[in-house]
Parts: C-alpha cells; sequence; structure tokens
C-alpha cells in the first residue's frame, strides 16, 4: 500500500518532497528504538508499521526518477543495476547493524546502538534527497 501511495504522491507533489518525507517518517520512527529499554509492543508494532511506509516513501520516487531519466533502450540495464543496488545495500546494512549489535553484546545497549547506526545511516537519505528537490525545483523554474 505504501507503494502505490509514495509513487501517487510523487505524482502529486515530485519526487524530491516525497523523499524528503519518507526520510523524516523513516528516522522519526527508528529513534524511538534507540533508548536502552525496548518500546512496549503495540508501539513496536507501529513505529515498524511506520519506518516501513518511510521506506516506501524513499524508494518508490528514487526508483521512479532513476528509470525515468534513462532512454528506453537502457531501461533493462537500469532495471538491472537498481535491483543489485537494492539486494547488495540490503545485505550490507543488515549485516552492518549485526555488526553493531554484536560488538556492542547485544542486549539492551546493542539493540539500542544498532538502531542508532540505522538512524544515522536513514538520515544520510537526505542528502540525495535535497539534490533530487533541487533538480526539480531548477526543472519547475524553466
Amino acid at each position: 500500500m505504501a507503494l502505490h501511495a509514495g509513487g501517487a504522491l510523487s505524482d502529486r507533489h515530485g519526487a524530491g518532497r516525497v523523499t524528503l518525507a519518507g526520510t523524516a517518517l523513516l528516522v522519526a520512527a527508528t529513534l524511538p528504538f534507540t533508548v536502552a529499554d525496548a518500546p512496549a509492543a503495540p508501539l513496536t508494532a507501529v513505529l515498524l508499521v511506520a519506518r516501513g511506509a518511510g521506506l516506501a516513501l524513499v524508494q518508490m520516487p528514487a526508483t521512479a526518477v532513476a528509470y525515468s531519466s534513462v532512454s528506453t533502450t537502457e531501461i533493462g540495464d537500469a532495471t538491472t543495476l537498481v535491483n543489485i543496488v537494492q539486494r547488495v545495500g540490503g545485505a550490507l546494512g543488515a549485516a552492518g547493524v549485526v555488526a553493531v549489535l554484536t560488538r556492542a553484546g547485544g542486549g539492551g545497549d546493542g539493540r539500542a546502538w544498532a538502531f542508532a547506526a540505522l538512524s544515522a545511516l536513514s538520515a544520510l537519505i537526505l542528502l540525495p534527497a535535497l539534490l533530487l528537490r533541487r533538480a526539480e525545483r531548477v526543472r519547475e523554474a524553466g
């Protein structure tokens, strides 16, 4: 559902704005996990759904922009490249979180450090999102 909403919102408001909103949601929904005590189960469920929605609001506009920026003859290569980057990035991200969790000793503190690392990595999405929004403004200005 969130991927569909991300596409519709991107069509209406532009990929840059939607990516920025998705990044803000992703970071905001990750930060509560950076404390030593885990949030209660109902709050955890809500936060994980919000993280998923934030990821969708980041992923869909970025993918659409990647595909729309290449010619029809290059779309096969673009699809392959986007797929590889998503899979390798996901695997490296998961391995990084496990490494932080293991290094920090697991438990509450380890989990907090792992989610702090996820929050920092998620915040890095702001850089390309701001560049995307800037490019949209230039295009809108003519």
